[in-house]
């Protein structure tokens, strides 16, 4: 086949390219050589989890869709906005707090269409623009249940999509954001995902990207700090507005992160152990987010290391903190940064689901539709 010159010569720079890659990659990995790179979960199996999204980021597939929002009609409408808490990581979705959620609602008389908008590895930013550009275009909910995590401070900083200017939020341009391009990126590599995964060489290529993309960004830079606390902010203002405008009511539920029992409710509790986790940075950063979520009417405080579990006027039977985490291998987080396994998301979904039933039997009825 004749083909024209311009065409020839891409084609050779193209396989050149290619060979390069993996002639590169055999020599760097016979010295075990794979460079760690941020949010590395979604180079491999998972990359199909998320898609490019001008305005979050990156953003789960399902919700570019109509039919994800879909419901009954004559059901109220909880969305449950956060992280990866909320979308469920590391159970099946069955087993998500959404979804027991929806099951214990509808147990007590009450159905209702629950949607997940859990986002993992997000800030608030991204919850707020997700549910302002994504969600309010194709329904109004009744109720939202918006969850708070302790690294959610960072992650307003290393994943912005809002600015500050005359002390309101602004919308940034989220395609320009390094994890969007990287993933663009990824996802156009013509090579299969189980070479792609472990390649070394585009683990070196994304890890100096990831770098250049960060370059300014000082996460313990405390007036960076201040500027991520202060969008969190003017987001629960919008919130706010928000509800207040279209008629639908928010609950703001704290997650306390694994550390904070560790530092507390630890086995064998040493004044050195205490000190370790009262300074992990899960920890700092929650006792910094609190203040901001706990002032809000519709709050509620996750935290289910008390001896009486009481919430919203409902008490909960006691269970051992270290029975409600991901211990089992399952997440690859560090220990104090473990998610939740089935049975610490079924107490998360009973307490959040106590609390809607208390605000609904304080509520006179003709405002129950």
């Amino acid at each position: 086949m004749n083909l024209p010159s311009p065409l020839k010569a891409g084609l050779v720079v193209f396989v050149s390219a290619i060979g390069t890659i993996v002639a590169s990659d055999l020599i760097l990995r016979s010295f075990g050589y794979l460079p760690q790179v941020d949010h590395g979960w979604l180079l491999g199996e998972n990359v199909k989890s998320r898609v490019p999204d001008n305005k979050t980021i990156l953003v789960r597939p399902q919700f570019l869709t109509d039919q994800y929002y879909a419901g009954d009609p004559t059901r109220e409408t909880v969305v449950t906005l956060g992280d990866s808490f909320v979308e469920g990581h590391p159970v099946a979705a069955r087993d998500s707090y959404p979804a027991v959620l929806s099951r214990l609602l509808g147990a007590s008389g009450r159905p209702v269409n629950v949607i997940n908008m859990g986002l993992g590895d997000s800030g608030p930013d991204q919850h707020l623009r997700l549910f302002k550009e994504h969600l309010l275009p194709r329904l109004t909910p009744a109720i939202v249940a918006w969850s708070f995590y302790s690294n959610d401070i960072s992650d307003n900083l290393q994943q912005a999509v809002y600015d500050i200017e005359d002390e309101s939020l602004v919308p940034v341009d989220a395609a320009k954001h390094w994890l969007h391009i990287r993933h663009n990126i990824y996802r156009s590599i013509p090579l299969p995902t189980t070479i792609k995964e472990s390649s070394p060489v585009l683990r070196l290529l994304f890890r100096a990207q990831e770098l250049w993309g960060k370059r300014g960004i000082e996460l313990q830079d405390p007036n960076a700090r201040a500027l991520s606390r202060e969008k969190i902010r003017l987001a629960i203002e919008e919130m706010e507005r928000l509800a207040q405008t279209l008629g639908f009511r928010v609950y703001y539920v704290l997650i306390a992160p694994q550390a904070a029992y560790l530092r507390k409710l630890g086995p064998q509790v040493s004044e050195q152990d205490a000190l370790f986790w009262s300074q992990e940075y899960q920890v700092s950063e929650y006792e910094q987010l609190r203040p901001i979520v706990a002032r809000q009417p519709q709050f509620i405080d996750a935290w289910f290391g008390d001896p009486e579990l009481q919430f919203c006027g409902s008490r909960f039977e006691p269970r051992p903190w270290s029975s409600l985490f991901a211990d089992d291998g399952r997440d690859h987080n560090p220990l104090g940064s473990r998610h939740f396994n089935e049975a610490g998301y079924h107490l998360l979904a009973e307490i959040v689901a106590a609390c809607l039933s208390d605000d609904e039997a304080e509520r006179p009825p003709d405002e129950w539709q």
